[in-house]
């Protein structure tokens, strides 16, 4: 991504106004001096009137500049918030476009600081880059000034910001350098932070407190040294060459005091190129730390655009409409790893409005077929269909209207009940009729707040994945897909949950993923998977009638467990 074009072309005006409000700023900084010595010449002279007028203009142009700093504060925040929400929405846009595979990448620490302190650096550069800008024009301004006033002035003035320029640039990849080592050991302390939190629970029941708050320390003391020595070498830098350029000013005082003395120059003039030189002082910090700061946004940058190293956009798609059946079909697709596929030349039809179970162990693949279905990953090759079109035509937002999937251990937002249910259908009364058909709206209403009941630990896990389906049925999507959470729930909760899920398969179709045989009798075909390929097809029926691989694997040994 080109964050330099985005952000110019995405903040046109908020950029406009900023260098307004910088140029008016710098001007009045500019032109207080020479007005003040006005004053000194003026009382000097002896023009005491003269000298009273322009002691009020300098109070004017006092008063109009910090006018313009309160307006330019109101300006720069707009400009900083206009960059950081473009580019959170962009980021987490390009989030939404990654596959499972290419977000394994990132750590949740490393993606919550991208998110964090990288954009604010990226919108940090960008709303005080004009300032910078401005600082380094009026350095400009003032050396000219220097050159008309004394050649040697202008010339030790020049030399000395040439040999600080130099310097900063020399040390500009150690600054790099320890930058980025202290943003991965911030990577890692937010990730020992969140381990905490998340994990106290069992940190407290094996009594692990010791062990692995030491961690969490260690990591906390890995960024701080990191960031002190980041700090320490860069303001150490800067303090010199700081301290050479103010040591210069007063040798230029000193050779002023003698121009003054020979009648080669008014003490008017003294006071400006004074007041000049603090101002160099003050750009070459802003000027270092811009230099810092551009070796802070490449690091950010770089990490920022991994969002999008393997984003995929659907730019190909062209399909837009609703209008779908539900069929399914797999057509020689191999996915995973190439020399431990998890589904290895695949191929299977699933008709549409129908109710399919596709059985087999943990490591037999199933898990491949609802990751490339809801796109979370993409196939090596073969072609994934729904009604004969390749489902990379078809765009996303329609393609996720139309597919949704409910697995065990479903995430809830930290919101009420009601909510979370609300997010996938709006209607309050078809939440209140799916809660009563599936036989849980007296469990909610008996909830310490009823359905503004915060969903958490609070909640029993049954509750938790009958809602999870009712959140996924809600949904009315054409195509359902649930992935082992049938199995977790009672027998009552089950046959209620598959009897519905029976009545929806006539205008919907609905994939059952699992290692138990509960849906199978009531599906219209059973898919039997083994060793990431297909070994049988048919109804419950046929399959037991045959006596091969399903009857021996799982329904003889399911019945076998029973007895």
């Amino acid at each position: 991504m080109n964050i330099d074009k985005h952000v110019l072309k995405n903040s046109k005006k908020e950029i406009i106004r900023k260098i307004i409000t910088s140029a008016v700023i710098k001007a009045e900084v500019l032109i207080l001096p020479i007005f003040w010595s006005k004053v000194i010449t003026d009382v000097t002279d002896g023009n005491y009137q003269a000298a009273y007028i322009n002691v009020v203009v300098c109070l004017g142009i006092i008063l109009v500049y910090w006018l313009s700093e309160y307006i330019n504060q109101i300006v720069f925040y707009k400009l900083y918030n206009k960059i950081y929400f473009d580019l959170t929405k962009t980021a987490i846009n390009g989030i939404s476009h990654n596959s499972l595979f290419s977000l394994s990448r990132f750590s949740l620490s490393e993606y919550l600081n991208i998110l964090g302190s990288d954009v604010d650096v990226i919108a940090s550069y960008y709303t005080n880059l004009i300032a910078r800008i401005f600082c380094l024009v009026e350095m400009l301004v003032i050396y000219y000034y220097f050159f008309q006033v004394n050649f040697y002035m202008f010339l030790v003035g020049a030399i000395i910001s040439i040999i600080g320029a130099v310097i900063f640039l020399f040390l500009r990849k150690k600054t790099s350098k320890n930058n980025l080592i202290r943003k991965e050991n911030l990577d890692v302390k937010t990730g020992y932070n969140h381990e905490f939190y998340t994990g106290i629970r069992d940190i407290k029941a094996f009594n692990l407190f010791e062990k692995i708050s030491n961690r969490l320390f260690s990591g906390t003391k890995n960024f701080l040294d990191s960031n002190a020595k980041y700090n320490v070498s860069f303001n150490g830098d800067k303090f010199f060459i700081v301290c050479l350029i103010d040591i210069v000013k007063y040798i230029m005082m000193f050779y002023g005091v003698y121009l003054i003395s020979t009648g080669k120059m008014v003490v008017g003039t003294l006071v400006v190129i004074y007041s000049y030189y603090g101002k160099i002082v003050d750009n070459f910090g802003i000027v270092s730390t811009l230099n810092v700061e551009k070796c802070n946004l490449n690091v950010s940058k770089t990490r920022y655009n991994k969002i999008f190293e393997y984003a995929n956009y659907n730019d190909e798609a062209d399909i837009d409409t609703h209008d779908f059946n539900g069929k399914v079909e797999f057509k020689n697709v191999l996915y995973g790893y190439k020399n431990d596929p998890t589904l290895k030349e695949f191929n299977l039809e699933i008709s549409a409005n129908s109710l399919t179970t596709i059985v087999g162990s943990y490591d037999s693949g199933y898990n491949g077929i609802y990751e490339l279905l809801l796109k979370m990953n993409r196939q090596h090759y073969g072609t994934i269909m729904i009604d004969d079109i390749d489902i990379k035509n078809i765009k996303n937002d329609v393609y996720y209207d139309t597919v949704a999937l409910v697995t065990p251990n479903p995430f809830f937002f930290n919101l009420s009940v009601k909510d979370n249910l609300l997010i996938v259908n709006g209607d309050e009364s078809e939440i209140i009729k799916m809660c009563e058909e599936l036989g849980i709206y007296d469990e909610i209403k008996a909830l310490p707040n009823g359905f503004d009941t915060i969903v958490n630990d609070n909640i029993n896990s049954e509750l938790k994945s009958m809602l999870a389906i009712a959140r996924v049925l809600l949904k009315k999507t054409k195509i359902i897909i649930i992935s082992d959470l049938l199995f977790e729930l009672d027998q009552h909760d089950f046959d209620l949950v598959l009897k519905y899920l029976k009545k929806m398969s006539k205008n919907h179709t609905i994939i059952i993923l699992g290692r138990e045989l509960g849906t199978c009798d009531l599906s219209d075909k059973v898919v039997v998977l083994d060793r990431n390929e297909i070994k049988e097809i048919g109804t419950n029926d046929e399959l037991i009638k045959n006596r091969g691989f399903y009857y021996n694997n799982f329904y003889n040994y399911s019945n076998k467990k029973e007895k």
